[in-house]
């Protein structure tokens, strides 16, 4: 599994954050229950520089995901606590942690994990499904399954969160945040988010 984290990667991230806080949350999916939100970025980035950047820091030709390549997560806290572990069906991911450091603390990051009792680490959606298993469900769905009980997995890696962090990892792997955070769109846990896909060689 490849890693990389990248300190201070964007030039202004200050603006980036209030893009993030800005971003048209509106628009999405209600997900209100579960204060876990997504909202395509309608920013302009220059595209061909980002690829060149990630691939240099990650040693492998990829490119950014045309329909979903640039997006903003915001989360708060819930009345149920849920993590959900899962995978995303990308290359590779790539993202900015734009909380600022008054906000988090040095147990806020990102797992990377093991199911223990079977050992899986990479993608099994017959068993634990992925990033979407949750729409349309119940509560009891949820926390009945193990994709939303840490204590039934094992931490392999732990990225801390830092302001202006770009960690790149394979997001086929088992993930997720160690915790949600603050009770709006000002004070909760906010990252920018980049998919992308290797390029092939006859591509």
């Amino acid at each position: 599994m490849r890693i990389v984290v990248k300190d201070n990667f964007l030039y202004d991230p200050n603006k980036a954050r209030q893009m993030g806080i800005r971003a048209n949350y509106d628009a999405c999916e209600d997900k209100t229950e579960w204060h876990w939100i997504d909202a395509q970025s309608t920013t302009t980035i220059d595209k061909p520089a980002l690829e060149t950047t990630f691939t240099e820091l990650i040693g492998e030709s990829v490119e950014l995901v045309e329909a979903d390549y640039h997006k903003f997560n915001m989360s708060y806290e819930n009345p149920y606590d849920l993590l959900h572990i899962h995978h995303d069906d990308y290359d590779y991911i790539g993202i900015v942690y734009l909380n600022t450091p008054d906000q988090y603390d040095e147990k806020d990051g990102t797992l990377i994990v093991s199911h223990t009792e079977t050992g899986i680490d990479y993608m099994d959606e017959e068993r634990f499904g992925n990033h979407d298993t949750y729409r349309g469900g119940t509560i009891d769905d949820y926390t009945n399954n193990d994709s939303y009980d840490l204590s039934k997995w094992t931490t392999k890696m732990f990225i801390p969160m830092k302001f202006n962090r770009l960690v790149l990892f394979e997001p086929r792997y088992y993930h997720v945040g160690t915790r949600v955070f603050g009770d709006s769109l000002e004070t909760g846990r906010l990252v920018e988010v980049f998919h992308m896909k290797k390029v092939e060689e006859n591509e």
